[in-house]
């Protein structure tokens, strides 16, 4: 284990990565729900923590988190449970992760051919003065 809690890859390997706190304890409360389970496979008690670091560095690192993720990881933590009977790769959850909400649109804009014309005047005359030297 590193100075700041993190656990190297392997004894005098490089550090993991450095996630935020709320993917951490999105997937450290995940992995403590599948533990619950028991499932066959599972990592012996020993290991767990380290298993917890290995999630977070692969699930973690390549991609691009936003704090608003973690109801998507909570969900798919859910979802992954319900199907499966053996403890899994950190790719399964992937695999359940739901899409991203579309974000909403802003509306178009109603401009009249009358207002686009003035626009495009009032464009052309700035343009001019631009141009121009005092």
């Amino acid at each position: 284990m590193t100075m700041d809690g993190r656990y190297s890859c392997a004894p005098g390997g490089s550090a993991t990565v450095s996630a935020p706190k709320w993917f951490r304890a999105a997937i450290a409360d995940g992995l403590t729900r599948l533990i619950a389970l028991s499932l066959p496979g599972q990592p012996s008690h020993e290991t767990i923590a380290l298993t917890k670091e290995a999630w977070i560095e692969t699930l973690y690192d390549g991609r691009q988190w936003f704090d608003t993720d973690a109801p998507r990881i909570a969900q798919a933590f859910r979802q992954m449970m319900r199907r499966i009977d053996r403890w899994p790769a950190p790719r399964v959850l992937l695999e359940h992760l739901p899409a991203r909400a579309e974000q909403a649109k802003l509306p178009e804009s109603p401009i009249s051919d009358a207002q686009r014309a003035a626009n495009r005047q009032r464009l052309r005359e700035l343009a001019s003065l631009i141009g121009k030297t005092p």
